[in-house]
Parts: C-alpha cells; structure tokens; sequence
C-alpha cells in the first residue's frame, strides 16, 4: 500500500482508537477530499474505510473497518 494511503489510514485508526469505537469517524471536508480524494475511495473500495452518503457541505464522517485496523496494526509490527 501505498504511504500516502496508509498515512491516512493511520490517522482515522487513530481518531478511532482515541474515541474508543469504530464509529468514531474522521471528518474530512471538501477541501481534504480534493486533496486526498482518490486514495480515500480507493481505501473505500478496498474495504478498509466507509465513507457514509452525507452533504458534501459538512464533511464526510469516514469511520474504519476491521480490514483496516487489521492493516495499520500490521504495518506498525513491521515497522
């Protein structure tokens, strides 16, 4: 995976892990999706992040999936 990817990974595991549930998304505004856009729907599509239909206008409350805890636990084991 990419760095740039897992970078973001990290931080919506993070943002969980200090929330205490997986629920606890990220917000990202329209701005940070522009930004980071396609590695977010990539990340989506890989079944490591849901991004949930919400106005574009308030951001995206993305949470992580176990898939996802499952990839930044074992990067961090390699690194």
């Amino acid at each position: 995976m990419k760095q740039e990817r897992l970078n973001i990974l990290e931080e919506i595991y993070n943002e969980a892990v200090s929330f205490g549930t997986f629920d606890a998304g990220v917000k990202y505004s329209v701005e940070d999706l522009a930004a980071s856009g396609f590695d977010l729907y990539y990340l989506e599509d890989g079944g490591y992040i849901r991004i949930p239909d919400s106005d574009p206008e308030k951001g995206w409350e993305i949470t992580i999936t176990y898939k996802g805890v499952d990839a930044v636990e074992q990067n961090s084991k390699e690194s």
